[in-house]
């Protein structure tokens, strides 16, 4: 049994989270010392809210030192909405740097993306994160800031269909999401499963 351990900082659906690994029966359970963090087959960062209220992480310099340790050694890290937002360099709604482990600038968008949206089916598709799913199915968002689509990057980004928002972003050991699986019914369980699953290979 794989073990994913998911950080408790402050800002994420802990318990919609829990409830939702299990149902894809790949049991989670939450951080209680920082061996578990290091020792993780997946870490989960979530989140939810504002990114003013991630200061807290940031003034815990253990956390984030094995945060950082966790990412040199490219073991697997997870971040939903506001988590995938900490893996760039620049946070635009707090106006602080973030972890630094992508380059770029999570930036405001015109307007707030929230409620349901599909997702490029030829990406998901190419991704094979597409198992399970059908073209129209759709996934909950709830967000103001975006994060960074740049060549940079490097990145294999997978957007939102109709808007071109960066939804999913790819890169070895890193996933980002910047929807809510939890949220998302039976849409958002298929594809967290896909992305242990194919990703991952957990």
């Amino acid at each position: 049994m794989k073990i994913i351990k998911i950080l408790n900082y402050g800002n994420g659906n802990i318990g919609s989270l829990l409830n939702t690994f299990n149902l894809i029966n790949y049991p989670a359970s939450v951080v209680n010392n920082i061996k578990e963090i290091i020792d993780a087959d997946l870490l989960v960062l979530p989140g939810v809210g504002s990114a003013v209220t991630t200061s807290n992480i940031f003034k815990n310099q253990v956390l984030i030192d094995i945060l950082n340790n966790r990412n040199l050694n490219q073991k697997p890290i997870l971040g939903i909405c506001l988590g995938a937002q900490l893996f760039f360099e620049y946070l635009q709604e707090s106006g602080q740097d973030g972890l630094g482990w992508e380059n770029g600038s999570v930036d405001e968008m015109y307007s707030y993306n929230t409620g349901w949206s599909q997702l490029n089916w030829a990406q998901l598709v190419n991704n094979r994160l597409n198992i399970g799913l059908n073209k129209n199915d759709s996934f909950y968002f709830n967000h103001k800031f975006k994060f960074p689509n740049s060549n940079e990057m490097k990145l294999n980004l997978i957007y939102d269909a109709e808007n071109k928002i960066p939804s999913i972003f790819l890169k070895n050991h890193l996933c980002g999401i910047q929807f809510h699986p939890e949220k998302s019914q039976t849409s958002g369980t298929k594809i967290l499963y896909n992305i242990l699953k194919i990703h991952y290979d957990l």
